[in-house]
């Protein structure tokens, strides 16, 4: 167990935590993560709409995690599917059913295996769980990835970069010149610039592949400075089609937050890497960021079951306090029952394997 702590990189542990906080927070519809919405005539809508547009980055980073982490791993297709894809398999049913008696109440009597099984089948029941059909699409890829790192060099990586700007950049010009009603040839398809691909990707080359910058201080700031720009583009363009469609509905509103968001989302993860790397931690803090990574897998599965219980909390903070700080103690108030619960259940050696 020891040996296993020292092996953990403390950077990875915190984004694992960092982006299991903000999936949660971007699921409070407009008691938080939609307050832009709500607040459209104020210098507090640009402030909500900045923050929700950052949020953004929480499914890139898991997705780089699993690239830095699984990428340079050697396993047999055989392994791959022992040991990864039927884990998540067995998660993903193992989730929708835990979601569905919690939906059905006391009405246990109205369980069905048929409509138990379209539920999984086509991920209606919790479309939080999206994600994981995405992970298990990366899964049954990741031998194909694996020979593919191994024979890219940097320049690769950052031609690979430069083609996912690209094509954002011509997404949104469809956009701006024909307000989505004409679009490239689908058949123009590039599977480097799926986001199962070109993130999990681009964590293995921060995290393994990099050339060491003379002053990653430097880099970070300038990546910082970019950020910062590509946000404010995301909420001009946010504010421009809400202008033109003369709605601001929680969907329709958000067709541009991921389009640049992996600037912010490569920032947030080197310098999270740079920081610890470069700063002692206390060991108390240390093993509490280890405890809250690991257990962000298991809080994610369950994050619905955990805000609505906790929802009381916000209610009564938002009679005192301003709505986002009540909605922030609220998110955190849920990932730390999600931690508990998951720790205690980590303990069960059968539920330890899976979550």
């Amino acid at each position: 167990m020891q040996k296993e702590r020292e092996n953990k990189k403390i950077h990875i542990e915190f984004l694992r935590m960092l982006a299991m906080f903000l999936v949660l927070f971007n699921h409070t519809e407009t008691k938080g993560f939609t307050l832009y919405t709500l607040e459209q005539e104020t210098l507090l809508h640009w402030f909500y709409l900045t923050l929700s547009i950052f949020v953004k980055v929480a499914v890139p980073i898991f997705f780089m995690i699993s690239g830095a982490l699984l990428l340079p791993k050697e396993e047999s297709i055989k392994e791959v599917f022992q040991k990864r894809i039927l884990k998540i398999v067995l998660v993903l049913i193992g989730c929708h059913f835990v979601n569905y008696i919690y939906f059905l109440g006391r009405k246990i009597s109205l369980f069905s295996l048929l409509h138990f099984f379209e539920r999984v089948y086509t991920g209606k029941g919790v479309l939080a769980l999206w994600f994981l059909y995405a992970y298990l699409a990366y899964l049954v890829m990741l031998p194909f990835l694996r020979k593919l790192v191994k024979s890219m060099k940097e320049k690769d990586y950052h031609y690979m970069i430069i083609l996912f700007l690209i094509i954002q950049i011509v997404y949104v010009m469809e956009y701006l010149l024909w307000y989505g009603e004409v679009s490239y040839n689908e058949s123009f398809s590039l599977f480097i610039t799926s986001t199962i691909v070109f993130y999990p990707l681009l964590g293995h080359y921060i995290e393994n592949c990099q050339t060491k910058a003379t002053d990653m201080k430097q880099v970070i700031k300038k990546l910082l400075f970019l950020s910062v720009i590509v946000i404010l583009i995301t909420g001009v363009l946010t504010q421009y089609r809400c202008y033109i469609i003369g709605e601001w509905e929680e969907n329709s509103s958000q067709k541009f937050f991921e389009c640049f968001i992996f600037v912010p989302a490569i920032t947030v993860y080197l310098a999270s890497k740079q920081f610890f790397d470069t700063h002692s931690i206390n060991k108390v803090v240390k093993r509490g960021i280890e405890i809250a990574g690991t257990c962000s897998f298991g809080v994610y599965l369950f994050e619905y079951i955990y805000r609505v219980r906790t929802e009381k909390i916000f209610h009564f903070l938002s009679s005192f306090l301003p709505v986002l700080p009540a909605c922030l103690i609220l998110v955190f108030c849920a990932c730390s029952m999600g931690i508990i619960i998951t720790y205690v259940l980590k303990k069960i050696p059968l539920v330890k394997k899976l979550i």
